[in-house]
């Protein structure tokens, strides 16, 4: 009941940071933890159960809009936490790893920026879901 809801909410920034509202943030959230996760990398290891259908995305949510808000938050306050930014910097991290990471990976310097473009969005149509990347190099 720690780990399953974190996960949850980890999906669920993964579509808010990319933009999406809190509706279709939860619906990735399920169908990335119940049918990528749950019924595709786990379907030959183990039975899904209650906790993993319902508690990873259903709390997660509910916990990834509470990540949502609070890094807005610290984004707002010039990503200071308590007065500090490597409280802020970590409290982000942990609550939005893949996002950060990225950011963190592509966009760390100004040649970077320039000759680089990596952008994420979940991708959802009337017959497939997934997660969409597209990195892009200037030469």
């Amino acid at each position: 009941y720690i780990t399953h809801p974190y996960f949850g909410a980890v999906y669920y920034m993964g579509a808010r940071s990319a933009g999406a509202g809190a509706g279709y943030s939860f619906l990735y959230s399920v169908a990335l933890s119940t049918f990528f996760w749950e019924y595709g990398v786990e379907a030959f290891a183990e039975r899904p159960s209650i906790q993993d259908l319902f508690v990873t995305p259903i709390v997660g949510s509910i916990l990834g809009e509470g990540f949502y808000v609070a890094k807005r938050h610290i984004k707002e306050n010039n990503n200071e936490l308590w007065g500090s930014k490597i409280m802020g910097k970590t409290a982000m991290c942990l609550m939005d790893p893949i996002t950060e990471f990225t950011d963190w990976l592509f966009s760390s310097s100004p040649e970077k920026k320039e000759n680089m473009s990596f952008q994420s969005q979940p991708i959802v149509g009337s017959r497939s879901f997934g997660y969409g990347l597209n990195f892009t190099y200037k030469f």
